[in-house]
């Protein structure tokens, strides 16, 4: 997937947990450059873009793929690398064992990591506003005030919309790189499925949710102006491109190149035995 490629498109910030190398996507810096450029020319307000989109999403982006970096592990598989772009990040590569039960849980466990990052931030934003939970609301828009306790208000607040944010696009969408794809291609192969036909609806689905949310920021973006939807608009054009790429892949019978369906645990015990038992004929013959 080389719009997601670690070497070229990324930069590399060090080692972490388990001396695992980790990237930073270009596409981090896309963000706070489209929130500034809309309409917050003053200092303190891009100090406080700058910040919100810069470490503390980067930080709540690495927690979300530590924790899919634990379970890869406890089912005996190599991570070779993190790459973090605003709505996740990617964790290279999956399970080695445990099939789609362990893919499945990887799927999930990246989202999940922000409920108890959610309440942590709930916690703060009680102690900040003395138990004032009213603008602690997905729906509130950031009200700072000119002081350093309302920038922290502001920056918790607006943490607790991008992890619902996460949680909610890693749950429904299913395309890579988000987990919706993992989440929704480990379930058809539980229920039996073949992998071909998983990866098909699978990535069939995430074309068209990729549209609507296409659509959706063209209209936000050239209907009613709102140039932050330029990031919503962005960022569906490339799910559009990355779910388009597994329906391809799925159609042409190179599932093997594709990081959800390629891994490993995608491939079936007894898909395995007819190569084995094809390539030990091609030898007799």
């Amino acid at each position: 997937m080389p719009l997601l490629n670690a070497q070229k498109n990324a930069l590399n910030l060090g080692s972490c947990l388990f001396g695992i190398p980790v990237y930073l996507h270009w596409s981090n810096l896309f963000l706070p450059l489209v929130a500034l450029a809309r309409d917050y020319p003053e200092p303190f307000i891009s100090t406080f873009i700058v910040v919100l989109f810069g470490p503390a999403l980067i930080l709540m982006v690495l927690l979300h793929e530590l924790g899919k970096v634990m379970v890869t592990r406890a089912y005996g598989g190599t991570v070779e690398s993190i790459v973090l772009w605003p709505l996740g990040g990617l964790t290279v590569f999956g399970p080695q064992q445990g099939g789609a039960s362990a893919e499945l849980k990887i799927g999930i466990i990246g989202s999940f990591i922000h409920v108890p990052i959610i309440g942590i931030l709930a916690g703060i934003y009680a102690l900040l506003t003395g138990g004032d939970m009213s603008g602690f609301q997905v729906s509130s828009n950031a009200s700072i005030s000119r002081t350093m306790n309302g920038f922290a208000i502001g920056i918790v607040q607006q943490l607790y919309k991008l992890n619902v944010l996460i949680i909610l696009s890693n749950l429904i969408i299913p395309t890579f790189p988000l987990d919706g794809g993992r989440i929704m291609g480990a379930l058809f192969m539980k229920c039996g499925m073949a992998t071909s036909t998983a990866a098909k609806i699978t990535s069939s689905i995430g074309v068209l949710m990729s549209l609507a949310g296409t659509a959706y920021g063209c209209y936000l973006f050239f209907f009613l102006g709102s140039f932050g939807a330029l990031f919503e608009l962005v960022v569906g054009i490339y799910l559009v491109y990355t779910s388009t790429n597994t329906l391809i892949r799925s159609a042409t019978g190179t599932l093997s190149d594709d990081p959800i369906f390629g891994g490993p645990c995608y491939v079936k015990k007894e898909d395995v035995n007819f190569e084995a038992v094809t390539e030990k004929e091609g030898d007799v013959v």
